[in-house]
């Protein structure tokens, strides 16, 4: 019963995600790893018995301040720091709440003798509602943003030949690859980097993404775009890798692309986040006149009702509409041949 007490937030975090890494993705067990150690560094060989109410608060406050005090973006929805303490405080109500009703093995009482202390922060009513994200690139946004990815100095020096990269280059052709590849599938953040050669089939000109939010494979149509850029991807690499997006230093790892929206942001002058990138897509893609259940089928949303399960979309309705898309994206132009004016050796972009 007494090292049962002396249970602390770092072994209850181990046994929370023992017990439980059947129901949950590896990704979410990364997430709450990472925002517990980094959230409550001085807690992990706290008791969790002795985490208060008060505690919960206080800590709350703290975090909002801290990150607020570091954030370098300047338009945000939120407070700064405010959906970072919510979202350490969530995490760490799962966890402690996963313990709330456990008896001592002597009986003599709960693990968590006044339940878990999280719920404090409702009770007390001192979370702000977040409000929802709801931004998109604008055509001028896009188009900035495009022209500056897709500006040859970016890779190529005044003589005409490829600059070589390094680890500190700031833009690589990874990272324009990357958001080009975002913007023209609708693809979340981490899907284009778990992406593997043998997930993309060259022949039926269809790629499929395996690991997904909601763990369903999502197989989507090449356009030609995306087509070129993939084939220039496989060829140029240097050094074998499984991933469509290897790690700089390590291709046996996928990318991770860290700060990059963050730095291109930056750069480019257009403030943006990879999540904006997707919801650009699917408000081009309502423009263009595509129905709901079209853009919840590209941007791979979880169905709706038993009827929309048994409706599939073809492949071929999906091409056209990410053929469209890129049309509306790049604002191409076409001679009287009908082929685009403007082509690139880098450009699948």
């Amino acid at each position: 019963a007494q090292s049962v007490r002396g249970k602390s937030l770092s072994e209850a975090l181990d046994q929370y995600i023992s017990e439980k890494a059947h129901l949950i993705k590896t990704t979410t067990i990364k997430s709450y790893k990472g925002t517990i150690e980094r959230n409550f560094h001085g807690w992990l060989n706290k008791p969790i018995n002795s985490i208060t109410a008060q505690d919960c608060v206080t800590r709350y406050n703290q975090i909002r301040n801290e990150v607020a005090s570091r954030s370098r973006v300047k338009k945000k929805a939120n407070t700064p720091g405010e959906a970072e303490a919510q979202k350490a405080m969530r995490t760490l109500g799962a966890v402690l709440g996963y313990f709330a009703n456990d008896m001592l093995p002597d009986n003599s009482g709960r693990l968590l003798p006044n339940g878990n202390p999280v719920d404090s922060l409702k009770d007390k009513g001192i979370r702000q509602k977040l409000k929802s994200r709801n931004r998109a690139l604008s055509f001028e946004e896009r188009t900035e943003l495009l022209e500056f990815l897709t500006h040859p100095s970016n890779f190529i020096d005044k003589y005409g030949r490829p600059l070589k990269e390094s680890r500190r280059t700031a833009i690589k052709l990874d990272h324009c690859d990357w958001i080009i590849f975002l913007l023209c599938t609708g693809l979340r953040f981490n899907e284009p980097l778990g992406l593997t050669w043998d997930q993309v089939d060259f022949d039926d000109n269809v790629f499929t993404v395996i690991n997904t939010k909601n763990n369903k494979p999502l197989t989507l149509p090449m356009t030609d775009r995306i087509r070129r850029l993939l084939l220039r991807r496989k060829a140029n690499q240097t050094r074998r890798s499984v991933y469509v997006f290897p790690q700089y230093g390590n291709p046996k790892k996928p990318a991770t692309m860290n700060r990059v929206c963050e730095r291109i942001s930056k750069l480019s002058g257009i403030e943006f986040s990879a999540h904006d990138l997707r919801r650009t897509t699917a408000t081009a893609l309502k423009e263009l006149g595509y129905s709901i259940e079209d853009i919840g089928r590209i941007l791979n949303h979880s169905r709706t009702s038993i009827t929309d399960e048994y409706v599939q979309t073809s492949i071929e309705h999906l091409r056209k509409a990410l053929e469209e898309l890129e049309f509306m994206l790049f604002d191409v132009m076409w001679d009287h041949d009908g082929q685009e004016e403007v082509s690139d050796d880098y450009g699948a972009i």
